[in-house]
């Protein structure tokens, strides 16, 4: 019951007749530029309908660039239109270099307490020298 089909495999011997593709070994992500997205963004708001389709073809888009480019851009104005008080950029930093002078201040207080011990084994080992002469 084995149903057989006879499958004809054209070589091509032309290079001619090839077509010549080059495949890379690990695909590049494309990046786009804040102005490029925003110029974008503003060329599809003003498009009449079924313009957008148009532009993503001619720019070589997808739908999903839009809506993840549109999702940013309400992020970042939600962001702009907080209430309260606003980050400090200089937080991050400022925390870090008060762990490292706490970090150091501990250091120095335990080199400190080294000296004076050494300084106590100093005159002890004198008193005892001059005990024995």
């Amino acid at each position: 019951m084995g149903l057989t089909k006879n499958v004809e495999f054209r070589a091509v011997e032309d290079k001619e007749d090839r077509a010549e593709t080059e495949v890379r070994e690990r695909a590049v992500r494309r990046t786009f530029s804040a102005a490029y997205k925003a110029r974008i963004l503003k060329e599809i708001g003003s498009a009449p309908s079924g313009g957008i389709a148009a532009i993503l073809r001619r720019e070589g888009l997808y739908s999903s660039h839009i809506a993840k480019w549109r999702e940013e851009a309400t992020a970042k104005q939600r962001e702009e239109r907080r209430r309260g008080r606003k980050k400090n950029p200089h937080t991050d930093e400022l925390k870090k270099l008060r762990r490292e002078k706490e970090r150091l201040e501990r250091q120095l207080y335990r080199a400190n307490k080294i000296i004076e011990l050494q300084k106590k084994v100093a005159e002890i080992l004198e008193e005892e020298i001059d005990e024995s002469e």
